[in-house]
Formats: structure tokens, C-alpha cells, sequence
């Protein structure tokens, strides 16, 4: 059980953005946001961690005028400021970028190639829209061929909304998933549309939080993660104090300590301020 006194304890809060933080209506309440603000004057730390691209995420950080300097980006293949300082990072081997584009290309599958400061994509699809209206993600179109060779590559994405796509990405992760790790997001904002990332195999949300953590010199105990997908598993594993939303996924609320509220319901919120202040 976990007591109220060790929950007086945290000095990282780590929170994923889409369906924690950001509803089906695209935005971050008022009431979540006086809660991150309240929890930055008490001392504690907070660190967005999520499966987007840094433009998104640090998009956020600028929004929400965090103090905290450091957020996990591309399900935490980098990890860094605002301004693109790196702390860590881990991209994908250029090596298996050839071979994932040329597999690619060969089952007609759309894949997405992220460097920290931009997305490519070598023809326009349906998910342009998803992109930019949804998550104001911009994407650069032009052969790979051009510059994987020359930038790193923090991660693949990959968009579904049918059971053609997910065929073709199950044939990736056949082909692949021994190699790279394979993880599915959602969004409220877009709830018909799989989220695919593929990053190194050596990074997912928790590696990232436990190298953060160690940056603060702070123990497993000190630490504290809310998320609602199942990307956000090794994210509360790594927390001392886990925290599933009320319209988390069954899976990721067995790992969880505790539920809090919907996030049409300022769940964040509800859970800094009965819990944290």
C-alpha cells in the first residue's frame, strides 16, 4: 500500500502527453495546468514523457511554461531541453534504417522517418492530416535516400487505421521485432488511429525515466509516473509511485499503484492535488 507520507516524497513527476494530459478535445485544461504550475512552486520536478517528436512535445513545454528543463521524446529515444540540448540519446542503426526502408518499399507499407527537428516521409498520405491538425507535427517529403545516411534517426512511425495497415506492420514487426522495439500509442483525439513507433532496441519510456532520474540523483522512490497506454507500461514500471488514468488500458492499470480521474476529468489534476501538495 502506498501511504501518504510516501507520496510527500516525490520530487520527479513523470507524465505522458495524449490521454493523460490532452483530451479528445486537443487540449490541456485550465485545472491541469494551475496543478503542474502548483507542483513546480512545491519543488517537484516534472518531466513530459511521450512517443511524440520533439516540435510536438517541446510545443507543449513552451504552452504550458514549464520550469522543469528536461522531457522524454520519441518513447525515449532522446531526452532533452527545449532548446535541444541533448541529455541522452539513443537513435536507431543506419544499418537497420536501410533495411526497414527497403522492406518498406517493397510491401508498399508508409513509414515515417524522425530526426530530432523533423519528420520525413518519402510521398504524402492520409495521415498529413493526422499530423497536423492533431498533433502539429509537420512532415518533410523527399527520397530517404537523401539524408538517413547523414542525420540519426530517434525513431520510425507508422499509422493505422485499417486492418490492410496493420497487416503490413505486422509484417514489419515479424520481420523486425528481434531487432528494434515495436510499441502502439493512441490518441483521444484521433481514437480510430494506431500509433506504431519503432525505436532502438535498448529504448522505451522507462530506460529513459531511470537515466533521468539518475541525472537528479533521485531514488525509485522519489519518483512518480501517470500514463494510459500500453507504451506507458515500462514508464510506471520504472516510478516508485504508479499512476494509471481512470481511460488507461486494463493492462497499463495492473501495473498501477493507483487510478486517477479520466482525463476529460482533469485526472492529472485531481492526483497533484489530493496526493502530491
Amino acid at each position: 500500500m502506498v501511504t501518504m507520507i510516501f507520496m510527500r516524497n516525490i520530487r520527479l513527476l513523470t507524465i505522458d502527453i495524449d490521454g493523460t494530459l490532452v483530451s479528445d478535445k486537443f487540449i490541456i485544461s485550465q485545472a491541469n495546468q494551475e496543478a503542474l504550475h502548483k507542483a513546480e512552486e512545491a519543488g517537484i520536478i516534472l518531466a513530459l514523457a511521450s512517443g511524440r517528436p520533439f516540435e510536438s512535445c517541446m510545443k507543449l513545454v513552451n504552452k504550458l511554461k514549464l520550469k522543469s528543463k528536461y522531457h522524454i521524446i520519441s518513447d525515449g529515444a532522446w531526452c532533452g531541453d527545449k532548446e535541444g540540448n541533448e541529455l541522452f540519446c539513443q537513435p536507431i542503426h543506419n544499418l537497420l534504417i536501410e533495411q526497414i526502408v527497403d522492406f518498406a518499399r517493397r510491401i508498399g507499407l508508409h513509414i515515417e522517418l524522425y530526426t530530432l527537428h523533423h519528420g520525413y516521409a518519402e510521398i504524402k498520405n492520409w495521415s498529413d492530416y493526422v499530423h497536423v491538425n492533431y498533433l502539429g507535427v509537420h512532415i518533410k517529403y523527399q527520397p530517404f535516400d537523401e539524408f538517413w545516411q547523414k542525420d540519426s534517426i530517434l525513431k520510425i512511425g507508422l499509422l493505422s487505421k485499417d486492418d490492410d495497415e496493420m497487416a503490413l506492420i505486422s509484417q514489419m514487426e515479424e520481420r523486425f521485432g528481434h531487432l528494434l522495439n515495436f510499441s502502439c500509442a493512441s490518441a483521444p483525439c484521433a481514437p480510430d488511429v494506431h500509433f506504431i513507433n519503432i525505436v532502438h532496441q535498448d529504448v522505451n519510456k522507462g530506460i529513459a525515466l531511470k537515466k533521468l532520474s539518475a541525472y537528479y540523483g533521485l531514488t525509485t522512490a522519489q519518483i512518480a509516473a501517470i500514463g494510459d497506454g500500453i507504451n506507458d507500461i515500462p514508464l510506471l514500471e520504472a516510478a516508485g509511485l504508479a499512476v494509471a488514468m481512470e481511460n488507461a488500458k486494463a493492462a497499463l492499470k495492473e501495473k498501477a499503484h493507483m487510478v486517477t480521474g479520466h482525463v476529460g476529468a482533469d485526472g492529472v489534476a485531481e492526483f497533484i492535488n489530493d496526493y502530491l501538495l
